[in-house]
């Protein structure tokens, strides 16, 4: 049976993400994610890589390593196309400074927030075809 609470991910589904995720782990991961975060910053500043494309590769390590669902990916990227037309609005009322510029930065996100998506559930559907 269809139920629209199953397919909407609210702020307490990410909630117990996290904490899923944070109990799922021992040292040695957390510690291996605060190396990866240390190193993009110190890489980052020292031969000027920028921080958006490291962050989406280790977005991407997280969703596979710890086998998180696609879901996730695609509500970051819905949630950034509904988040453009706010930042528009408030460049063109002189609110927010350079909110067009803003706009067009989390187009691209919400862009490789999707592909992720798509790709993860690319996957996970052929997963689920190989156990059948």
């Amino acid at each position: 049976m269809f139920k629209a609470k199953d397919y909407i991910l609210n702020p307490k589904d990410i909630f117990e993400m996290g904490k899923r995720l944070w109990q799922k782990s021992d040292l040695a991961d957390r510690l291996g994610a605060l190396n990866l975060i240390l190193y993009a910053l110190v890489f980052g500043r020292l031969f000027g890589i920028a921080l958006e494309p490291l962050f989406f590769i280790g977005f991407i390590y997280a969703i596979i390593y710890f086998k998180m669902d696609s879901r996730v990916s695609i509500a970051l990227a819905l949630a950034g196309l509904v988040i453009i037309p706010i930042l528009l609005e408030l460049n063109y009322k002189n609110i927010l400074f350079l909110g067009d510029i803003w706009a067009e930065r989390v187009a691209v996100w919400a862009y490789y927030f999707l592909v992720i998506g798509v790709v993860k559930q690319i996957f996970e559907y052929r997963q689920e075809n190989k156990k059948v």
